[in-house]
């Protein structure tokens, strides 16, 4: 559970993270924004609004349980070395280094 709770946040945390991005990349170019109409440009801003309160919570907390996990596997490693754990934490290294 908590392999997939760390997981879950940290997809959630890249998402929102990315949406930041690319909402801010478009604003930070006056000829694209500037194409956009009142209600687009809201929208927009809307977005943005959602996607910076929607990182945070996910960001700490898969913060959080990335440091448990590590703390954990400090004083035993042998119960993070079954097949099944494996593949997750390879999943949340993906996820970590590359956003895939």
């Amino acid at each position: 559970m908590l392999m997939s709770d760390t997981t879950w946040y940290l997809e959630e945390s890249l998402t929102n993270l990315a949406k930041i991005h690319s909402i801010r990349a478009l604003k930070a170019d006056p000829e694209q924004w500037n194409a956009l109409d009142e209600n687009q440009k809201a929208d927009q801003e809307g977005l943005l609004k959602q996607a910076e309160q929607g990182a945070r919570f996910p960001t700490v907390l898969g913060r959080d349980n990335a440091e448990f996990i590590r703390d954990i596997t400090a004083t035993s490693k042998q119960p993070f070395l079954t097949g099944e754990i494996v593949d997750r934490l390879a999943a949340v290294g993906r996820i970590i280094w590359d956003g895939s």
